[in-house]
């Protein structure tokens, strides 16, 4: 599935706010660097909002250059999908994917089974990150249910154009 990353980015990271933060973070944030410290907020409600296992993507985390956590997902083909990557842009560095490759993908931090959650998988996402996911979908009008859900993540797929083959006589 090919997903608009970018329409998918614009929405979340505009439902940031400092109190989802936790110290250090908190105390670092500053509105000149506002995705500073919400990679693994900001990629684990993109990996509930894309549905998860079946959107392809996973999770990776690694340290940075000052031994800080940074988190993105990432799918089989390679494609990184980091929703806070411009945190680093903004200090004069670039993201430490390389440093997370050399591992594997790793599981989001709080996540638990809950049979019949309404994200279509059977996880829920942790506390910090429900609060997220709500704010992203009251601000988008829509009802925390398994069909609003799944059309909110409908509208972020992109449409690919079929081939249209000439038959030839």
């Amino acid at each position: 599935m090919k997903f608009d990353t970018k329409k998918l980015a614009r929405i979340i990271v505009s439902c940031l706010d400092p109190k989802f933060l936790d110290e250090p973070y908190k105390g670092l944030w500053e509105p000149s660097n506002p995705t500073f410290g919400f990679c693994s907020l900001a990629s684990e409600a993109a990996y509930f909002i894309l549905g998860g296992p079946e959107s392809g993507f996973m999770s990776y985390a690694t340290k940075d250059e000052n031994n800080t956590s940074h988190w993105w997902l990432q799918n089989k083909e390679g494609e990184i999908l980091d929703l806070t990557a411009e945190q680093f842009y903004l200090q004069g560095s670039k993201p430490p994917y390389e440093r997370g490759l050399l591992g594997r993908p790793v599981g989001f931090m709080g996540m638990r089974i809950d049979v019949g959650n309404p994200f279509g998988f059977d996880r829920k996402p942790s506390l910090r990150v429900q609060w997220l996911l709500k704010r992203i979908l009251e601000t988008n009008n829509i009802s925390y249910t398994e069909s609003q859900i799944a059309r909110f993540r409908e509208s972020f797929l992109l449409k690919v154009k079929k081939k249209s083959y000439i038959q030839l006589k």
